[in-house]
């Protein structure tokens, strides 16, 4: 679960959005992407499907989302303990291996290299070391097992390396997703994408209205929104009171423009009807 914060109506809130939600805007921001000079994605559907999809085992967990205990605050996905953290992604994994083997490759890669990047969390204690080293080692031959399956049905061109630069993809979208869902944006952004030069995002007239340089994408621009919900900033004893606390829908919409056409639009983000 994402959580940031908003003030509305002089009132200090909590937006908390689902990481199956995020993962679906990643998906949206994937499906229109490869207008040159950027690559396109290959095999597109497959690419698409596990990106929109690679949160799918955090689903069960936000149904009743854990509290901070010292703080009453409901976590944050960067906050979980490892213990949630792998059991979730575990389920991740399941869920996309039942879509194809590749999209089962792509977010074992994902979760597989956001581990390791954030090794310095685990590594210092023995007990998280052993379960993060178990899980880095049945994911491997988990991988082994979905490359030589994708390569069965899909011929020369599913090798390692194009495997490996679809995980990349999946990182990248996922990245893009985070920084629009996680807070309100004032300073630019440099992306980093596999194939294709540096993308910059830029807040214009305001948070939601993006511009992008170079265009990535095949349409002419693109609007992405996101659902959440609104809760007062308040100690929360357990995860009911989080689920039944009074909350406001949200709907965080953004307009994405090419840097020399972009628009003032959507300033503000527009709660749900």
């Amino acid at each position: 679960m994402i959580r940031r914060s908003k003030t509305a109506t002089g009132e200090e809130q909590w937006v908390l959005i689902s990481q199956v939600e995020h993962a679906r805007l990643s998906g949206a921001l994937a499906g229109p992407w490869g207008k040159e000079p950027f690559a396109r994605l290959a095999p597109r559907e497959g690419i698409v499907a596990a990106v929109a999809h690679h949160d799918d085992g955090w689903a069960a967990w936000e149904i009743a989302p854990k509290v901070d205990a010292q703080t009453g605050r409901p976590l944050d996905f960067t906050e979980t303990a490892l213990t949630d953290s792998l059991a979730i992604w575990r389920e991740s994994i399941r869920a996309a291996a039942g879509i194809g083997p590749l999209a089962g490759y792509m977010v074992s890669g994902h979760f597989t290299r956001l581990l390791e990047r954030f090794s310095g969390r685990w590594k210092s204690d023995a007990t998280a070391t052993a379960l993060a080293n178990d899980f880095l080692t049945e994911q491997q031959a988990e991988r082994d097992k979905w490359l030589a399956m994708w390569q069965k049905t899909a011929g020369d061109s599913a090798d390692r390396a194009a495997a490996d630069r679809a995980v990349s993809w999946l990182q990248m979208f996922d990245a893009l997703s985070l920084w629009l869902c996680c807070a309100e944006r004032r300073e630019p952004q440099e992306f980093a994408p596999p194939g294709g030069p540096v993308l910059t995002l830029r807040p214009t007239t305001g948070p939601y209205a993006i511009s992008v340089s170079p265009w990535p994408f095949l349409t002419d621009e693109l609007e992405v929104a996101a659902l959440g919900r609104a809760i007062a900033v308040r100690p929360y004893a357990d995860p009911s009171d989080v689920v039944t606390a009074a909350a406001q829908p949200v709907t965080l919409n953004w307009s994405l423009r090419r840097a020399e056409s972009t628009s003032p639009r959507h300033d503000e983000a527009r709660p749900a009807c």
